[in-house]
């Protein structure tokens, strides 16, 4: 990294007036800057080991996408802040973060105020092949007030001219014993602010021990899911990107896993009062979820049509945005309701609340490890006999059954990881997601047909189908038709490759114990 910290011991104006008598420096007029630390919310960038840092003077935007291991930095300006990928009008950029940023926001992490003083290397000819920026940055805090950063020297080589900037790098070495800086300024800016980067994840890996209290490890982790409710509910009623919904619906749905899955562990009345209240969060956070669903499918709804019939669906795309933003705006108002914020309150209130010495309910105090072993087992148990009952007469509905079973038992193996081999419980949750993903698809496509058959009365009723979309929206529907038939057919090859011995033997080997009768 070219780039040295300037102690107060040095000023800047004898520094700069040293630089410019050492070398072919000419000095453009100061300027204040934005400098803008953008990333996902769950911060993919910077786990793929890049920094996007956008500079702005208010008349344009300086995209820099840094790595973090040395390669070279991507440079490239646009007059607005891009908030998705679609928003780069770089090919190559598109290329390079499309897998990576996916249909996440780019958020600002963090921001800066920067005066920068820069002096620009210019050879016998008059072309300038290196600059030299001196930079002093202050950062905004949560009480409103600024807090000054260390000044820092950056030099920056133009390409195919590394001498200059050598020249610089080794003058401030020599003359001033500056040291390159090894903590970007987004480090150094995040630490003044106690950002915890990298901090946010939905995957489940609580660090139960075996001899835990099942009441107790159960309140744990169901504290950690409500702790990722919460810190999606900005994201999602402001509609930043379509994942910070996603994430809480499934950490609803985990929640309700566990509360009906693992049973006598807590009071009767308790139990059904709190999954009646999550039952209702997945009910009004659903629609709006829908809709963001068939808006992410609509580029392939269309890529299925013949080309010239593909912007007949464009008065579909319409209906479906006007509808996501009428759903978004009960899911809002169910969020921001009493009822929600009351229901949130009382159930931290329980999960915090200490769990009694002595109890009748007899799986309460066992060790969790125990209850993970037994439950696992049912659940695997269960999928096997109903996935070998599947048969090509079978109505769609078993499918869907079996599905609700698969996913029931994905949910206990990612709650009671940590108990078990990483490695082995790793490969029975990537093999089962396999099996997950048919039975998902299957179970999409049929509720995609009979959406849009909904949406198309709907859309007759408000007089926004035409001929030509009712007949894109027939064939659509004939298409994905034909893909259920695929899915099921290839359901049988999954399920096959789950249910085969070694499987079979993985998961007697790390969940059935004696006493368990059920047999496979």
């Amino acid at each position: 990294m070219n780039e040295f910290l300037l102690p107060k011991s040095i000023p800047k104006i004898a520094l700069k007036e040293n630089l410019v008598a050492t070398f072919p420096l000419e000095e453009d007029s100061p300027r204040t800057i934005h400098r803008y630390y953008r990333d996902t919310f769950d911060w993919r960038l910077y786990k793929k080991g890049y920094l996007f840092q956008v500079d702005s003077d208010n008349t344009s935007y300086e995209l820099n996408l840094i790595s973090l291991e040395g390669e070279e930095p991507r440079v490239l300006t646009m007059q607005s802040q891009p908030r998705y990928i679609e928003d780069i009008p770089s090919k190559i950029w598109q290329q390079k973060l499309h897998g990576t940023l996916n249909i996440r926001a780019l958020m600002n992490h963090i921001t800066l105020s920067l005066r920068q003083h820069t002096l620009r290397y210019v050879d016998k000819d008059g072309k300038t092949v290196a600059r030299l920026y001196i930079e002093e940055a202050r950062l905004p805090q949560a009480n409103g007030r600024m807090k000054t950063l260390e000044t820092r020297v950056r030099i920056v080589p133009v390409k195919g001219y590394g001498k200059a900037s050598t020249e610089l790098s080794k003058f401030l070495k020599k003359e001033y014993k500056l040291k390159p800086v090894k903590q970007p300024q987004f480090a150094s800016a995040a630490q003044a602010i106690d950002l915890s980067i990298n901090s946010y994840s939905n995957q489940l890996a609580h660090p139960f021990s075996d001899q835990d209290r099942t009441d107790q490890a159960l309140k744990a982790l169901l504290l950690t899911l409500l702790g990722t409710i919460e810190v999606n509910e900005t994201g999602t009623v402001e509609d930043i990107d379509s994942e910070f919904l996603h994430d809480l619906r499934v950490s609803v749905r985990r929640t309700r896993s566990a509360l009906s899955q693992v049973k006598h562990i807590f009071p009767q009345r308790s139990l059904q009062r709190f999954e009646s209240a999550f039952s209702w969060i997945g009910q009004f956070t659903g629609p709006t979820r829908d809709m963001h669903v068939y808006l992410l499918n609509f580029d392939g709804y269309q890529a299925a049509l013949p080309k010239k019939m593909q912007a007949h669906l464009f008065p579909l795309k319409d209906f479906l945005i006007r509808h996501q933003k009428l759903e978004h705006e009960k899911l809002v108002a169910a969020i921001k309701s009493h009822r929600y914020q009351a229901l949130k309150q009382s159930w931290r209130i329980f999960l915090t609340s200490p769990c009694p010495e002595k109890t009748s309910l007899e799986n309460a105090t066992k060790p969790i490890k125990e209850t993970a072993d037994i439950h696992i087992w049912q659940a695997y148990a269960k999928l096997m006999k109903r996935g070998r009952a599947i048969t090509e007469a079978c109505p769609d509905e078993k499918l869907h059954k079996l599905r609700i079973v698969a996913k029931k038992l994905r949910y206990l193996l990612e709650f009671f990881q940590n108990l078990y081999p990483q490695k082995r419980i790793k490969a029975l949750i990537s093999e089962l997601k396999k099996l997950q993903d048919v039975l998902g698809d299957f179970q999409d496509l049929s509720v995609q047909i009979n959406a849009l058959r909904d949406f198309e009365i709907q859309m007759k009723e408000e007089g926004a189908l035409n001929a030509d979309t009712e007949a894109a929206m027939e064939l659509l529907v004939h298409q994905l038709r034909g893909r259920i038939k695929a899915q099921r057919k290839l359901f049988e090859s999954r399920f096959s490759d789950f249910s085969d011995a070694s499987m079979r033997t993985e998961f007697k080997m790390l969940f059935k114990k004696v006493g368990l009768n059920r047999t496979l």
